[in-house]
């Protein structure tokens, strides 16, 4: 009878090149003085630039994403309505085409960088100097060497066809898995720096021959919950359903608003988003600022600043475009009982339902750039059973054509007008802190970073207040 160890020996021989290929650098720092604090910052640094690589390489993903059946093990999340867009792009003839429905994707991999950037940064900074080793030539020309070498396997493996058995969601958890894991074995490091950085260089290069037997292990049989687990999640091809078009001309047509769209995206992600984020980059900022110490140049600091801001202002950005991306393309026709959403910038139908089974329909009267534009937008519940779903649609800018040509059953489209009393506090409200910020702005006890660090805490507890006090000014 063949024996357990007798059936994992050629699983195990398979991978002996790798594990070797990882003792290298013990040897070599144990044995031979390599620069053990070189090795780990490059280390960790490879590690982290994995996070814009599957940015990158998420856009591209086929597969669609299945986030929700692996909730409980998830570093990734993901919640938005741009997910469940179908169909794709393409931007650059050489490359595959883009799905917009991977972007917001993107947008969680880079924010998970960023905290885990000042994971690194924070462990990384009790076991080496950071600023002087990564400032030698030898480590920025490993670097420019690691870019370029991910570009090339980018290219010649994951565009040649890997792209299309993957999910945007096993692209992008799994480099967040690992990065996880290697966050630990760093704070397991921290305790035994005393032992000098060689024993670091052991911890590490151990949890980076974990991670590869990871990804071996997935690929020959099952492993054990860890390694299955840093190996992420596995792509299935998901069954989707396609929205048949009609060969002929609708019925009826309207499209969205794009100002009032763009316009009704950028106060959602004010109101929402920014508030919330603010304080994370500010942090992200003042340990960047301290990790350069007394080698902090005004030069330098401006260049952080603007880095660490820019990169805030790129990302609400970005939630602009997965907002505008979900709504702005689209196109409502009917076709005798009919209804179906029609995105013009994949040119696919995105959902249809029929017409006897629209439900719940009401205007949506708290939506500012619908009164300041004259558009309106409705919400109604479509389909049954498992296939019910609530669905936006606008804002338009032919409220009457809509309701009248899909037989919604609005009897006005007109507003009433705005309480006075929540507009009163509004203006108080603004005009209290536009006051005090001025008073801090000339006081020369406060400085400036004193000032945005002020704004940074309290933004989180404004906004969402002065949003309260504005929306009691719709009736309802």
């Amino acid at each position: 009878m063949t024996s357990t160890a007798d059936l994992s020996r050629p699983y195990a021989v398979g991978f002996l090149p790798t594990f070797l290929a990882n003792l290298l650098p013990i040897i070599g720092v144990l044995m031979f003085g390599w620069d053990s604090e070189t090795l780990i910052v490059l280390y960790v640094l490879e590690l982290f630039f994995s996070i814009p690589f599957a940015a990158v390489k998420s856009l591209f993903a086929q597969q669609a994403p299945q986030t929700r059946d692996d909730k409980d093990n998830t570093l990734i999340s993901i919640s938005s309505d741009l997910e469940a867009k179908r169909g794709s792009t393409e931007i650059v003839g050489l490359l595959p085409p883009v799905y917009p429905r991977n972007i917001p994707f993107i947008t969680a991999v880079v924010g998970f960088g960023i905290q885990s950037s000042l994971a690194f940064g924070l462990l990384l900074s009790k076991i080496v100097d950071i600023t002087a080793v990564i400032s030698e030539r030898e480590v920025i020309g490993s670097l420019a060497i690691l870019v370029a070498a991910q570009l090339i396997d980018i290219w010649r493996n994951y565009f040649s066809g890997e792209y299309k058995t993957v999910s945007p969601y096993s692209v992008v958890e799994t480099p967040a898995r690992e990065i996880a894991f290697i966050i630990l074995m760093l704070f397991v490091s921290v305790f035994t720096a005393a032992a000098g950085t060689e024993f670091v260089v052991v911890v590490l290069i151990g949890g980076k021959i974990v991670i590869e037997w990871s990804g071996y292990r997935a690929t020959t049989e099952n492993g054990s919950r860890l390694t299955a687990w840093l190996s992420g999640p596995v792509s299935q091809n998901a069954e989707s359903t396609e929205v048949a078009l009609p060969e002929k001309e609708p019925d009826m047509r309207m499209s969205t608003d794009s100002r009032a769209t763009l316009s009704t995206g950028i106060l959602h992600v004010i109101v929402t988003i920014a508030p919330f984020f603010v304080l994370p980059f500010m942090i992200l900022w003042i340990v960047l600022l301290g990790f350069v110490g007394n080698n902090l140049s005004s030069v330098m600091a401006v260049g952080i600043t603007l880095a660490v801001f820019g990169s805030y202002i790129g990302f609400l950005i970005a939630e602009v475009l997965i907002f505008y991306l979900r709504y702005g393309f689209l196109e409502y026709h009917r076709y005798g009982d009919r209804l179906i959403a029609y995105d013009r910038l994949v040119e696919e139908a995105q959902w249809e339902t029929s017409t006897d089974v629209v439900r719940g329909v009401e205007l949506v009267t708290d939506r500012l750039p619908d009164r300041l534009l004259g558009t309106r937008t409705v919400v109604a519940t479509v389909g049954v059973g498992e296939t019910a779903a609530e669905r936006t649609i606008g804002p338009v800018g032919d409220p009457s054509t809509l309701t009248e040509s899909f037989d919604f059953p609005i009897a006005s489209t007109t507003f009433e007008p705005l309480k006075r009393w929540p507009i009163v506090l509004f203006g108080s409200c603004i005009s209290g802190i536009l006051a005090t910020v001025g008073v801090l702005i000339v006081a020369p006890s406060v400085s400036v970073r004193e000032l945005l660090i002020y704004t940074g805490f309290v933004l989180p507890f404004a906004i969402p207040l002065l949003h309260k006090i504005w929306a009691e000014s719709y009736r309802r």
